[in-house]
């Protein structure tokens, strides 16, 4: 695909940069598909122009942040670990308590 460069593109752009259109420029717009994009793209880098720029945190709160992840992370991994092990520790009791049932059940009759 070749591209087809209008001779006015430039003109138009500032033109448009401008918002100083004149009669001609703005007919040739209208019958000129490359002029036309050309108008559109300058109009949307404007508006980006426009745009604030993004505000970025400190260094220091992105480490602060860093840290209570940190920490929240490790107390999940400790707060799983002790469930595990009173659920261990339950099942062994009343394993326990079932084996103590079982054998004084037994020995009274």
């Amino acid at each position: 695909m070749q591209s087809v460069d209008c001779d006015l593109e430039q003109a138009v752009i500032r033109a448009d940069g401008s918002n100083q259109w004149t009669s001609p420029l703005r007919a040739h717009v209208e019958d000129c598909a490359n002029c036309r994009d050309a108008v559109r793209a300058s109009r949307l880098l404007q508006r980006l122009r426009a745009m604030p720029e993004p505000r970025l945190p400190s260094a220091h709160f992105v480490w602060w942040r860093s840290r209570i992840r940190h920490r929240r992370a490790a107390q999940i991994r400790v707060s799983r670990f002790i469930a595990g092990t009173q659920m261990v520790a339950l099942s062994i009791s009343l394993i326990g308590v079932a084996v103590w049932v079982i054998t004084h059940w037994a020995g009274r009759k």
